[in-house]
């Protein structure tokens, strides 16, 4: 469907205001000509898109091998140093804005900024990219399947003789479970 601002067109036209002239005798006037409309991208179309080009997001992960995995202490150790691990990615990656600034001689003072979106943000980029991806992997399975229909009757599995629907199933089967596990993952990371 297209987009009911933009009607498809990804961009909108959008009138500009001038000042009200005055009355002016004519000898004083001169021409000129001012544009009536400027185009922008449509704030409908690509304010998401342009918004989530900006956005990395990124993950660390830690094992820790303990009896007491429930302990406070322990889980604010692993927290700590979790948030450590991203924090230098997101310098080292260049997310992190240092700058430095004089402001009297002999004193320097230095200013870090970090652009941050909200982990529901995350999620629905995720849920974004994962639909994408059903998308993409459903016609990889699709021409996968139109493949094996075509399948001389030479082909065989490991135990004999394999039918192009049992390939064609054993196919979507896999498709499905992994898919299913790429959402749960998802979920469980978005829960956490």
């Amino acid at each position: 469907m297209d987009c009911v601002i933009c009607e498809g067109s990804k961009f909108v036209r959008l009138p500009v205001r001038h000042r009200a002239s005055r009355f002016v005798a004519e000898e004083m006037m001169t021409m000129t000509i001012q544009e009536n409309y400027r185009t922008y991208p449509c704030p409908e179309c690509n304010a998401k898109t342009a918004a989530e080009e900006k956005v990395a997001i990124l993950y660390a992960d830690q094992t820790v091998r303990t009896y007491e995995a429930d302990n406070p202490d322990l889980h604010a150790a692993v927290s700590h140093s979790l948030a450590n691990i991203l924090a230098e990615r997101f310098l080292r990656d260049g997310y992190i804005d240092i700058r430095k600034e004089s402001r009297v001689p002999d004193e320097v003072t230095f200013t870090a900024r970090l652009g941050v979106v909200s982990p529901k943000t995350c999620t629905r980029i995720e849920r974004r990219a994962i639909d994408k991806m059903k998308e993409f992997l459903s016609g990889v399975a699709n021409i996968a399947a139109e493949s094996i229909a075509v399948w001389g009757s030479h082909y065989t599995g490991n135990d004999g003789m394999i039918s192009k629907g049992q390939a064609i199933d054993y196919m979507r089967a896999a498709f499905s479970r992994h898919m299913r596990e790429v959402e749960d993952a998802t979920k469980e990371r978005s829960n956490a």
